[in-house]
């Protein structure tokens, strides 16, 4: 019985021993994860920090990105950078009015137009940008989920600075070389 004991108690030194330089590398776990918690929190409501200015999107940056991110070469799929997923939404919520009601699939058939016509071969759905274009605030959508219309809700994180170009008009302009 006592070798069981002994073996007990090395074991239990050793995890104490693990456990103690566990915690000289790491801080306490409140300091650790309070920026988890903040980010968390922030994504939570979609709402930037009191303190932030929402990002302003100048006509000639919005046509580049617009040319990058719809253009021949583009990455497939939705956008990972926030700024050009952003510049995607608004150019689709372009097709939407803040006077007009939508029903499902009419906002679904406006969004699959804009993929037709614009981004035939990029690995994006209907469903997904409709979801995407209510959740950054691109469009509103009632309780039920059964009405759709144009939205200024982002307006809080990003705004689209002077007159924007159209989506053809910018993906035919070509920038300048050596501007």
């Amino acid at each position: 019985m006592e070798r069981a004991t002994d073996a007990e108690d090395s074991r239990d030194e050793r995890s104490s021993a693990v456990a103690r330089a566990i915690a000289r590398r790491c801080p306490p776990a409140p300091a650790r994860h309070a920026r988890l918690i903040q980010f968390a929190a922030m994504d939570e409501s979609r709402d930037p920090p009191p303190h932030a200015a929402p990002l302003v999107i100048g006509a000639d940056f919005y046509a580049s990105r617009l040319r990058a991110v719809l253009g021949t070469g583009g990455a497939w799929g939705l956008p990972r950078r926030e700024r050009d997923r952003w510049i995607l939404l608004h150019a689709i919520a372009r097709r939407f009015r803040a006077d007009e009601s939508l029903g499902e699939k009419e906002a679904t058939a406006r969004i699959q137009d804009f993929l037709l016509a614009h981004a035939p071969a990029r690995g994006l759905d209907a469903v997904t940008l409709r979801r995407a274009l209510v959740d950054e605030g691109f469009v509103d959508r009632d309780d039920h989920g059964r009405d759709y219309r144009a939205s200024r809700r982002h307006e809080r994180r990003v705004r689209f600075d002077g007159a924007m170009p159209g989506v053809a008009e910018a993906l035919a302009a070509r920038p300048a070389r050596g501007a």
